[in-house]
């Protein structure tokens, strides 16, 4: 590639040019997992109504379905990243293309501010190769298509500009101004945009040894002093991570974590969303490959580079940390947690290019190395079945199968809503389930939908049997699903005529929060009470019944549909509609 190509601004220009025609098929994917709750069915980023509501509260605050440990708080304060969905809505509807498009443009204008930074440090063809790996690189692609991961593209864009504001050694009152308030921003849309002021740090050891002119490190700290203050006005908390459990995965599997983001630099062309750190299982030979592929190549950059790809990959290590601590409490890697690192990495092969010819070479395969890439994991965003489709194909495990399967059964209802034939859909999903069930190490999340989905299809036989599996590998234990699975088991002995069984386990099934058991007790009452003692048993039935209308309605359509599906002859006293209110209401009506 000719040099003065490499060393003139326009090269600057054609890469970004690249990496907007890389990511264009992005226009074309749609709305996956965590868009649904966060972005598509957020009233409170449908308009630009609800601004102090996105200053004022947790990021998933109010957000039906969602459930964290912590008080119902998820940790994360991210009010500008509300503020650009709001922004998406007002100027696109709900359509995803629109969505897709402003990701992009914060990664594009990510590059740009790197291409910047690195020019100001090293020589234009260096500084090209190594925006080149950040603006390409596969492993990046899952924080710009991905609409719920836009803080990432966004966080390392405003961290960048807060960095460039602050970097000359005579710092201007306006770059003082600008640089508090881009990282301020920056700290609003991800909280481990705080390792910014580490970065600053970086880079001035690496240019004269230490740190220089302090009072850009006052713009980086009353920044994060600001963004304490308007979280504690908030009143967003620290969430609970439970890392427990998750510290301790990581521990034991921490030698096949980092082989595995090793790998995604130098091999990132088997992106998933489908890891999960519970179900990961690297071959012997991959993680020592990884690690020790690994290993050198860092070794080659700090011999070549010296000082400079010291700082990146010191910055790299320090930026990926809050990774680790997500890993542990998510239980779930990505490829998103790498955003922010391979500026590290970027500023490391600078250090390391410096000096040698022929940078084209390198520039002409990240192009085609990195175009390639992307757009081959493009299509797997088009939907959230063809995202856990590739997932499995992947990563296959419990975890993937378990969610191929959710993601099956929501397309088989939506397609039953339409009008359309949706039992092959059923069928598929009730397959994954019980396939993540079908090892030594169950997918134990999926509990109670392993027996509610065949359960749903009347398939009642086939729902105990997965009942009865799934109570053979620890679902009656699990802390937050063993209660309503419990239930449901204890229901389904019933529905299939086993009421011994079912009245033996009854004292389980009362814990169940969704109130199964007081409706087996009452089936059960009247299942087994003798028929000439009926008016006692009328009484009983009677104050196990709710009092709220609505409420008893539900409860005798329940006790009733277990009865006769259970085997037993409707019972005197419920009318056409499957109410016991007027049997109750006249205690001398008999069932």
């Amino acid at each position: 590639m000719n040099a003065r190509l490499l060393e003139s601004k326009r090269a600057g220009w054609l890469l970004l040019f690249l990496t907007a025609v890389a990511y264009g098929p992005v226009i074309w994917a749609g709305f996956v997992w965590d868009d649904f709750p966060l972005v598509v069915d957020n009233s409170q980023v449908w308009s630009f109504s609800h601004f102090r509501a996105w200053f004022g509260a947790d990021l998933w605050a109010g957000l039906e379905g969602v459930e964290f440990e912590s008080g119902g708080q998820s940790g994360f304060y991210r009010p500008l990243v509300l503020m650009s969905f709001a922004l998406d809505h007002v100027l696109w509807g709900g359509s995803p293309a629109g969505f897709h498009i402003q990701s992009l443009l914060w990664h594009l204008l990510a590059v740009g501010l790197l291409l910047r930074l690195l020019r100001s440090l090293f020589a234009p063809d260096v500084a090209l190769v190594g925006a080149a790996l950040y603006a390409l690189h596969p492993a990046l692609s899952e924080g710009v298509v991905w609409v719920s991961a836009r803080n990432d593209p966004m966080g390392v864009a405003l961290l960048l500009g807060a960095v460039l504001c602050v970097l000359p050694e005579r710092l201007t009152p306006l770059r003082w101004v600008g640089g508090f308030f881009l990282f301020l921003a920056a700290l609003l849309c991800k909280e481990s945009s705080v390792v910014g002021i580490v970065l600053l740090a970086a880079l001035d050891w690496a240019r004269w040894g230490r740190l220089r002119t302090l009072s850009r490190y006052t713009a980086f700290v009353l920044a994060l002093l600001g963004c304490w203050a308007l979280r504690t006005w908030a009143h967003v908390e620290s969430a609970d991570l439970n890392l427990g459990a998750g510290v301790g995965l990581l521990q034991s599997q921490g030698d096949q974590v980092l082989s595995v983001y090793f790998r995604l630099f130098f091999w990132p062309f088997d992106l998933s969303v489908g890891r999960s750190l519970e179900y990961l299982r690297e071959p012997p030979l991959w993680s020592l490959w990884g690690l020790v592929f690994g290993g050198v190549v860092c070794a080659v950059l700090i011999r070549r580079g010296g000082r400079w790809a010291f700082a990146g990959l010191g910055f790299a290590v320090v930026a990926f940390l809050p990774a680790m601590v997500a890993i542990a409490a998510k239980g779930q890697l990505g490829e998103r947690y790498m955003t922010l690192p391979m500026v590290g990495v970027s500023l490391a092969l600078c250090g390391a290019l410096t000096g040698l010819p022929r940078k084209g070479y390198g520039l002409a395969l990240f192009a085609v190395v990195g175009v390639w890439g992307i757009q081959n994991r493009l299509p797997d965003w088009q939907s959230e079945l063809q995202l856990w489709t590739a997932a499995a194909e992947s990563d296959p495990s419990p975890y993937t199968w378990g969610n191929l399967g959710h993601m099956h059964n929501r397309e088989a209802i939506r397609n039953r809503e339409q009008g359309q034939d949706a039992s092959a859909g059923f069928e598929r999903a009730m397959g994954l389930f019980e396939q993540s069930f079908s090892g030594p190490d169950p997918y134990l999340d999926n509990c109670v939908i392993l027996i509610r989905a065949p359960m749903r299809r009347r398939q009642f036989k086939r729902a105990l049997k997965n009942a009865q599996m799934g109570a053979a590998l620890g679902c009656s234990d699990h802390p937050t699903q063993g209660p309503s699975f419990l239930g449901i088991h204890g229901v389904l002995l019933a529905l299939n005529g086993e009421w011994r069984a079912a009245r033996e386990r009854l004292a389980l099934v009362l814990s169940d929060p969704n109130g199964r058991g007081e409706v087996l007790r009452a089936a059960s009452l009247i299942e087994r009470w003798p028929l000439a003692d009926r008016p006692r048993m009328l009484q009983s039935y009677c104050a196990l019944r709710p009092k709220d209308v609505a409420d008893a309605q539900v409860f005798d359509s329940s006790v009733l549909r277990i009865l006769l599906t259970g085997g037993q002859v409707r019972p005197g006293g419920f009318d056409a509609q499957g109410s016991a209110a007027v049997a109750c209401a006249a205690p001398g009506r008999m069932f």
